[in-house]
């Protein structure tokens, strides 16, 4: 079970795309994005996180709503 509550924004983002099954590539091109910017996203200890605005496009692109779970317990 995750707990959400203690992750990190960077962490939230890891376990959506693992979840999601897709490539950064495959994300990217969905969101119109560079890949490096999602690299970013994923990178541990990069204090670069997803914009609110990109929430809700994120969780399209990776087909889940884990990232809002994690805003929704942080909140």
């Amino acid at each position: 079970m995750m707990n959400l509550k203690e992750m990190t924004v960077t962490e939230a983002v890891r376990t959506a795309k693992e979840i999601s099954g897709k490539t950064r590539k495959e994300i990217a091109e969905r969101l119109g994005i560079s890949r490096g910017v999602i690299t970013r996203y994923l990178k541990e200890g990069d204090d670069y996180s997803p914009r609110m605005g990109m929430i809700p496009d994120l969780c399209h692109a990776l087909e889940n709503d884990i990232i809002l779970q994690w805003l929704e317990v942080r909140i």
